[in-house]
């Protein structure tokens, strides 16, 4: 953004296009253009061309579990697009998985998968992202990322998750699941964070983990 900022400031005639999560909120500068959803024509000829690229057949990516698929990643450009990698492994496979992954869960947080704004784009992502680490041990780390909204260094997590391996902040960030501002400070964005606690919630051992948060709560207080 600051970048940005600079580039408008310095060039009059300077137009800028970018894609973005979020807004700079500056009415002078920027001018907001929503992305919707794909047709599903179209939406099936991005998924099978990135599908080919990936070294599937065409009869591979035929078929009408085709059209559940997409129905699942909700026609959306940048969930197919995040979806396409899995397509080696075959259309049925990544359709159970990402049914197994319930994505549906996005509800539970506000975010409305079935709509044509752009937290459709989000919603997905965040199912697709966190299903390709359910269940592990960096999966454990996003589960209590919430719980530093002013973001966090590996050693706020140890104290939570005694003995994490660090190496799992990094599979977080090349999941786009977080943020890394530099060498010891990580950031999670307010929706994810939303996420997080909501898969939280389902964790067995968040009453041991909040205890230990609230000891490190303590601590940053005494400091």
């Amino acid at each position: 953004i600051k970048w940005m900022r600079l580039l408008a400031e310095r060039g009059t005639n300077a137009v800028i296009i970018c894609t973005s999560r979020e807004a700079m909120n500056d009415a002078s500068l920027e001018t907001l253009k929503e992305v919707g959803k794909l047709k599903r024509e179209d939406a099936r000829e991005l998924l099978t061309g990135l599908g080919c690229d990936q070294g599937c057949s065409q009869e591979e990516l035929e078929g009408e579990n085709l059209d559940e698929l997409l129905g699942e990643l909700g026609d959306v450009p940048l969930a197919i697009s995040l979806a396409a990698p899995y397509l080696k492994f075959g259309v049925d496979r990544l359709l159970r998985d990402i049914r197994r992954a319930g994505v549906d869960v996005l509800h539970v947080p506000g975010l409305d998968v079935d709509s044509e704004d752009k937290n459709t784009s989000l919603a997905r992502s965040f199912g697709l992202s966190y299903g390709t680490i359910a269940g592990t041990e960096a999966g454990g780390v996003f589960g209590v990322g919430w719980m530093f909204p002013a973001g966090f260094s590996p050693e706020d997590i140890e104290a939570v998750l005694p003995g994490f391996d660090v190496r799992h902040l990094m599979t977080l960030v090349s999941k786009s699941l977080l943020v890394r501002v530099n060498q010891n400070e990580y950031h999670m964005l307010a929706p994810l964070r939303r996420y997080s606690a909501h898969l939280f919630k389902q964790d067995p051992d968040a009453e041991v983990k909040t205890g230990r948060w609230l000891t490190w709560v303590e601590q940053q207080a005494k400091e």
